[in-house]
């Protein structure tokens, strides 16, 4: 993988340099399309080199639109291999089982930090300064009514004398976290003092 590492990087400096030499020559960046084709013979798997024309593109756009609206912005930089951290599988190329499968790399051992929910729409491999890789997946989970409640509609009135009243008649004089037995002037207090404390303690 850290050669394909390589690879990523190799094609994002050299679609770039293509793109400041065509914005040189013809007062316009290249298309989105002149850059995917450009990925082709990067030695990438097919769906990680379009991703990274398609990330240029992105970037040069923002960089465009920015300057336009008056922002003092960078332009896209050229990457050392320090700063090359990801391959992205923006479609196709992996699926994920009891072990992650990835072309061209097989069948990679991987330690799950939670449960994927969902369906998987991308994958991104990252490389940390540490040397260690993570798979980064996007999901697309369906989306949930939230639950209904059936219960009767309840008012709730904040008072000085007492804490809550609510709208069957019901009065509560506790506030939540304090103990019983004390009047709400004395819990507010309490509750001011803690937060004082706090405070002077940071």
């Amino acid at each position: 993988m850290d050669q394909h590492l390589g690879y990523s990087k190799n094609l994002w400096n050299e679609s770039l340099e293509h793109c400041k030499k065509f914005y040189s020559d013809f007062g316009f960046f290249p298309s989105k399309r002149t850059l995917e084709i450009f990925s082709k013979g990067s030695g990438l798997y097919s769906q990680a080199g379009l991703s990274v024309g398609h990330r240029l593109n992105d970037a040069l756009m923002r960089f465009l639109v920015l300057r336009k609206k008056g922002v003092n912005t960078g332009f896209p930089r050229f990457k050392s291999i320090d700063r090359a951290k990801s391959i992205c599988y923006p479609q196709n190329g992996f699926s994920l089982e009891y072990k992650l499968k990835v072309t061209p790399f097989g069948m990679i051992s991987i330690r799950k930090h939670r449960e994927v929910k969902g369906k998987i729409k991308t994958l991104t491999l990252k490389r940390e300064a540490s040397g260690k890789w993570f798979a980064i997946f996007a999901v697309e989970e369906t989306s949930r009514e939230p639950e209904k409640n059936k219960g009767p509609a309840l008012g709730v009135d904040l008072g000085l004398l007492h804490f809550a009243t609510l709208s069957n008649g019901s009065i509560n004089d506790i506030l939540p976290g304090l103990k019983p037995g004390v009047s709400p002037q004395g819990q507010i207090k309490q509750h001011l003092g803690h937060i004082a404390d706090l405070k002077v303690g940071v």
